[in-house]
């Protein structure tokens, strides 16, 4: 049951654990670099088509619990393609990982 509850709100499993109690701008601020490594994962993993409504699909879920999922689904949902979508969210402070690893 945490499964569903732990999508929409990322931060619900460390706040259990750590006795925390909900702070948005807080949690936001944990969020971004997962929303970052999440769209970079999407659009390696799909196809460019379904890779801006896999994000959507999350915000979406998120946007109950933080107002900043609000805005940024608001300015991510007409969009269609990637390229349109990685400005956004450079935008809102969402940059995806480093992945400069040595092969």
């Amino acid at each position: 049951m945490l499964g569903r509850g732990a999508v929409a709100d990322p931060m619900l499993a460390r706040r259990i654990r750590l006795g925390e109690t909900a702070d948005s701008e807080r949690d936001w601020q944990r969020i971004l670099p997962l929303l970052g490594d999440f769209w970079q994962r999407v659009q390696v993993k799909l196809e460019a088509r379904h890779a801006p409504g896999r994000l959507k699909q999350w915000l979406g879920l998120m946007r109950r619990g933080y107002p900043q999922a609000e805005r940024l689904y608001q300015e991510v949902r007409p969009q269609r393609l990637a390229g349109e979508i990685t400005p956004i969210l450079l935008g809102h402070g969402i940059a995806p990982p480093c992945m400069s690893h040595a092969s």
